[in-house]
């Protein structure tokens, strides 16, 4: 009975997370992930061609690994040797953008804070930009800043995201948009191959 009250509190324990993106002066990726108030966390941390990842269970380190640019390189190189993956086609991306969405949706105690600094060559195009960015709401409540840069071609993204996931919900959302895409893949050759006869 334990056991299985055990088993059914599992999926609904949060996981709170953290994303941190930056290029602004060199390129930072930050991943941060707790599981039940801590008792597994995971933690991603890269710096331009500079990765280290942790894993920790009860606060002792059961994983963790660096890379550095020769090991990048390798596997680059060990990539290019391999056949394309199957992974890798449209109907693979559009069934991954499907999860994301769905995933951000169960996201609950959401906060985000951006910074954009972006430049066209040609310095009107950069003004045109500006006057739309401005009528959108969400850059007037402080949680986007926007920062025209006339002086030439510049993209700076500066990103800061939180929020707390409950696994259950998120396992619902992939069951779901599973089926529907498994759904649409049958319907897909059905009708394909009833036009071929």
């Amino acid at each position: 009975m334990v056991l299985w009250a055990f088993l059914l509190i599992i999926p609904v324990l949060p996981v709170r997370f953290r994303l941190g993106l930056s290029n602004s002066s060199r390129f930072c990726l930050k991943i941060h992930a707790s599981y039940a108030w801590g008792m597994v966390c995971y933690n991603y941390d890269r710096e331009i061609e500079n990765s280290c990842t942790t894993a920790r269970f009860f606060g002792a380190r059961v994983y963790n690994r660096v890379r550095g640019t020769a090991d990048r390189g390798k596997k680059e190189k060990e990539r290019a040797g391999r056949e394309k993956s199957p992974f890798r086609s449209k109907q693979y991306v559009r069934f991954m953008l499907r999860v994301g969405k769905g995933v951000y949706g169960t996201a609950v105690a959401k906060s985000y804070q951006a910074k954009l600094r972006v430049g066209f060559e040609d310095p009107a195009y950069t003004g045109m930009l500006c006057g739309m960015v401005y009528c959108i709401p969400a850059f007037l409540n402080g949680n986007v800043e926007f920062q025209p840069d006339f002086s030439g071609e510049t993209l700076e993204v500066d990103l800061h995201f939180e929020g707390i996931l409950i696994p259950a919900a998120v396992i619902m959302v992939i069951l779901k948009v599973l089926a529907v895409f498994t759904k649409e893949r049958l319907l897909s050759k059905l009708y394909w191959g009833h036009s071929l006869s």
